[in-house]
């Protein structure tokens, strides 16, 4: 297996371990429950760069250009990105009931506070915002967005040119 993928699946690993251990200290709904795909980036970065560094010293005898640097971290990012909306999947499916009934009650309070909204709309968005396949969705797209941006980031501090002959 080479050593990108591997580095998907720990990135990915890493931030399963983090949503599961969210959920399961009840810290869904609190602000760090609400801005743990932020927080899970803090993960996400450091391995991306380590994986990346890797290939060039290791593999390439400490040169690289920005093509394979983007190969290299995109083979990383789509790695985990899969895994990752497949778990989302599964988190939303079986694992977290509790979120759509959680913000059905928000809804239900918006809509006394504001007689233009109706329930049958709110619960609507609700459902549809968080159904599995929605969700996996974005997880993809997320992540991939993220690796990609975080890609070119560890490109500017990675790529090193080899000398040219001078023949």
């Amino acid at each position: 297996m080479p050593k990108t993928v591997k580095y998907g699946i720990v990135i990915a690993g890493v931030n399963i371990v983090w949503i599961l251990s969210i959920y399961y200290s009840h810290n869904q709904f609190t602000r760090v429950g609400l801005y743990s795909f932020l927080i899970s980036l803090l993960f996400f970065f450091p391995v991306l760069f380590k994986a990346i560094k890797d290939k060039r010293d290791n593999e390439l005898n400490g040169f690289m250009t920005l093509n394979t640097c983007m190969k290299t971290g995109m083979t990383v990012t789509i790695v985990c990105a899969m895994i990752m909306a497949v778990f989302y999947y599964v988190y939303f499916k079986f694992i977290d009931h509790e979120i759509i009934p959680f913000y059905m009650k928000e809804g239900e309070m918006a809509v006394k506070s504001n007689p233009k909204f109706k329930i049958e709309d709110i619960e609507l968005a609700v459902n549809s915002m968080f159904s599995p396949f929605k969700q996996a969705t974005v997880a993809l797209i997320r992540y991939t967005i993220a690796g990609a941006l975080f890609s070119f980031i560890c490109s500017t501090f990675l790529v090193r040119q080899p000398p040219e002959n001078l023949n």
